[in-house]
């Protein structure tokens, strides 16, 4: 567009011998950039498309364009309308390179620190400069580390508090891997727009979780989302005690906690959550269960769930146990009209029966489209939510089998259905 590229020292620069460069041109395309990715880890003679920008920027570059912008084309800013930037990064320089492609209208940033090995030197500096612009007016802010131990995100936590308090029109803060002190949570000072916020609490203790949520529901009651990390197992189950505090938050459609240790619910805690969060529709509690204190919840408080929660609820993921007698099909009093995925964390079941009476009360307390969902990994990040994959693992043989039960009890109502019949007493399988 502007020079030639040549590889310098394992990084794009522009061959300053070429032709004089088509300034005009240049601002011109470069006003109509907006969305933009790079990756400084890609090859650097690998092919770009129009919104990827693979390989190392030679540090000369960026100077170069600022230099010659005030002569060649008046303007304030590289990429005048960028809105969404996407960095990710293996090498400190590209972390000082970007806050000089911001711009006012730049509404969404994402930064990904892919190398373990990284300093946070860079990555403090870039978040003070990013801070520091008074025109800068995120919306969404996402930041991922892999730094090989949690003291460089403990360095780093401080700056990131001072970019989030800087920006008071943040819709949604992602900060899923990034360990902290409560840092995040004292930061939101003016943001009561916020509706999304992905969060790594590393307490040793419930309490100062209970305590950042109460600061949470008080200082963004409009949340909608909320995912919680939690990679401290702690003996005791965590209880509904701990989120109590995110009963002010009426407006929550998603709530999933991801923890290696137990959470413990029973019908109060249900009834309770149903009154506050009448319009959500994903709710996983499953937890990892590693090393469990608690049986898990009977599945008979599936009923109180669709109770409080039905028609909304679309996800839901508990630890179950099974209990020694489950209601008949022709007598569950409720059950879910829009439950897509009922997620059972890593819930043991050796039913007497082969599972009939299980896979007839799922059915019958399930929608017709509801998957089963399992954990394989013992893994406080485990998604909750995986419907394929586990089936072959040799500890799933049970579910295996309900779900395979469950399957066919719904094809028999269906026929049954479609017949104009109205099935009646127990399955006869």
């Amino acid at each position: 567009m502007l020079l030639p590229l040549v590889t310098v020292d394992g990084a794009r620069d522009f061959n300053y011998d070429a032709q004089l460069p088509d300034w005009e041109r240049f601002w011109s395309l470069s006003a109509r950039v907006r969305t933009l990715c790079h990756d400084d880890n890609g090859r650097s003679d690998s092919p770009d498309s129009p919104r990827d920008l693979k390989g190392r920027i030679a540090p000369g570059v960026i100077p170069y364009l600022l230099l010659h912008q005030p002569w060649t084309g008046g303007r304030q800013f590289l990429l005048p309308n960028l809105e969404s930037l996407e960095w990710t990064v293996h090498w400190g320089q590209s972390l000082l390179q970007l806050p000089y492609l911001t711009s006012p209208k730049l509404r969404e940033l994402g930064i990904s620190i892919g190398a373990a090995s990284l300093s946070s030197d860079p990555a403090i500096r870039c978040l003070k400069l990013l801070a520091s612009l008074p025109g800068l007016k995120l919306r969404r802010l996402r930041l991922i580390t892999v730094y090989k131990t949690p003291d460089q995100d403990l360095e780093l936590a401080p700056a990131v508090k001072s970019l989030v308090q800087s920006q008071p029109n943040l819709s949604t803060l992602e900060f899923g891997r990034l360990f902290s002190q409560g840092e995040i949570i004292q930061s939101l000072h003016d943001h009561r727009g916020l509706v999304f916020l992905e969060l790594l609490l590393p307490f040793p203790s419930y309490a100062p979780v209970q305590s950042s949520m109460q600061l949470l529901a008080e200082r963004c009651p409009l949340i909608e989302t909320l995912k919680l990390y939690c990679p401290e197992t702690i003996p005791q189950p965590m209880t509904c005690d701990v989120i109590r505090p995110l009963f002010q938050c009426s407006r929550l459609r998603e709530l999933q906690i991801c923890y290696g240790g137990d959470f413990q619910v029973n019908s109060d805690s249900v009834r309770n959550m149903g009154q506050a969060w009448r319009d959500l529709e994903t709710l996983n509690l499953c937890a990892g269960a590693n090393n469990s204190r608690w049986d898990g919840a009977p599945f008979t408080l599936l009923l109180d769930f669709a109770r409080e929660f039905s028609p909304k609820l679309r996800r839901l993921a508990l630890n179950f146990t099974c209990p020694q007698e489950l209601p008949m099909a022709d007598v569950v009093p409720a059950s879910f009209s829009q439950l897509e995925i009922l997620g059972v964390g890593k819930s043991r079941i050796d039913p007497t029966d082969g599972g009939k009476a299980l896979a007839e009360f799922l059915t019958s307390v399930c929608s017709e489209e509801t998957r089963i969902a399992y954990i394989l990994r013992d893994f406080w990040r485990a998604d909750a939510f995986q419907t394929t994959g586990w089936q072959t693992a040799p500890e799933t043989k049970s579910w295996v089998t309900v779900w395979g039960l469950m399957q066919s009890w719904r094809r028999i109502l269906k026929v049954t259905r479609d017949r104009g019949q109205v099935a009646a007493g127990p399955m006869q399988w």
